[in-house]
């Protein structure tokens, strides 16, 4: 976190097609709101703070930290849609789940993503219905956070990793917090208004004018304390310029209470995946000493499972075992990315597939088959 609005560590994306020219030309010293999912969002003007249970940080490809998240239950994560569109693939992500110190593997629990679901309404272009829902790829038994519907004059809290320094790329591996006001409806749309930018009832802001949200920050939580419990109120979805300049315009956060039928039926209903008799991910990224799991149907009456590894840098272990058993039907771990385990006759059910970084694995690919 930091005085300004995005960090590099979080999605920032320029939303210069929001601002008018006009406006622009109107005031030469004011550049253009950026999306804090651009990677390029911190919290600014923040201080180390400790671990929520419920914190998770995103990593992608090959970024430690990419977006801020919050887990919603025990096998989803909620983030911004920004954060996880552009074609990217649940393989390419590693979620950090109640860690404090993301430089720390051993900090938190560490797992991959198995769905991406992005709203359907959600314009990159307008900069609206920034809300996605990642489901893990096996389930965590840490605490979760619940939602609640911000008021204006709310004194809410902000968490992330984001930039700390005004769009400078100082990136902390503590977790930062700041405390801001939640700004009313109008007065947010009419300071964004002068940018050619409308507020809708689904966003709501907050932020003073040398504290917010910056790069590496977006995706993450916007939260207050209601009788005792963390209840969040916004998802970080965007600010004014790559250098954070809270002073400008506040930050805007992607309304959560707008979204909890949204959120309810994609949980209930979307998170379904019909069974086949493949798998196949790629372009897995690992950090160092870290784990990822994915899991497989088995029906009754399979001859084979046979599982691969193969591709991209690094030292991959794998093991391949029955969700009902403590022990693995396979383990496969040689010196480098190339691993395969083979079960005859497996019994039906789910199975659990576990890549462990040895060191840290970039660009594998994982197959699974069985007949």
């Amino acid at each position: 976190m930091s005085n300004s609005i995005f960090q590099p560590k979080v999605l920032a994306v320029c939303l210069s097609a929001l601002i008018s020219q006009a406006a622009i030309a109107a005031d030469a010293a004011v550049t253009q709101p950026t999306k804090l999912g651009d990677s390029s969002i911190q919290v600014i003007g923040g201080d180390d703070t400790f671990a929520r249970d419920w914190m998770v940080s995103i990593g992608w490809s090959f970024y430690d930290h990419w977006c801020g998240g919050s887990l919603i239950d025990s096998q989803w994560v909620m983030t911004a849609a920004h954060c996880v569109d552009g074609g990217k693939t649940p393989g390419q992500f590693t979620l950090q789940i109640g860690a404090r110190d993301t430089s720390n593997s051993n900090d938190g629990v560490t797992v991959g993503a198995s769905e991406i679901h992005i709203h359907p309404s959600w314009s990159s272009n307008a900069i609206v219905n920034d809300i996605a829902l990642i489901k893990l790829d096996t389930p965590v038994n840490n605490n979760t956070i619940g939602f609640t519907t911000g008021s204006t004059g709310d004194i809410a809290t902000l968490i992330g990793w984001g930039d700390t320094s005004h769009g400078n790329g100082q990136y902390p591996d503590i977790l930062q917090a700041v405390e801001l006001p939640v700004i009313s409806p109008s007065t947010c749309d009419s300071i964004w208004g002068q940018y050619g930018v409308n507020i809708p009832s689904t966003q709501l802001c907050a932020s003073t004018n040398t504290e917010s949200s910056c790069s590496g920050d977006s995706g993450g939580p916007l939260f207050v304390n209601e009788n005792g419990q963390d209840k969040q109120i916004g998802v970080v979805s965007y600010g004014y310029t790559a250098s954070c300049t809270s002073s400008v315009a506040p930050s805007v956060f992607t309304r959560v209470s707008s979204y909890t039928d949204w959120i309810d039926s994609v949980m209930n209903d979307g998170g379904v995946v019909t069974p086949g008799d493949s798998l196949e991910e790629t372009n897995i990224n690992i950090r160092r000493r870290a784990t990822n799991t994915y899991t497989v149907e088995i029906p009754a009456g399979t001859s084979s499972l046979t599982v691969n590894t193969s591709g991209g840098t690094g030292d991959a272990d794998l093991s391949v075992g029955h969700a009902s058993s403590s022990s693995f039907a396979c383990t496969s771990e040689g010196s480098s990315n190339t691993e395969s385990c083979t079960i005859s006759n497996p019994a039906a059910g789910t199975w659990n597939i576990e890549v462990y970084a040895y060191s840290r694995v970039r660009g594998l690919t994982l197959t699974a088959n069985w007949n």
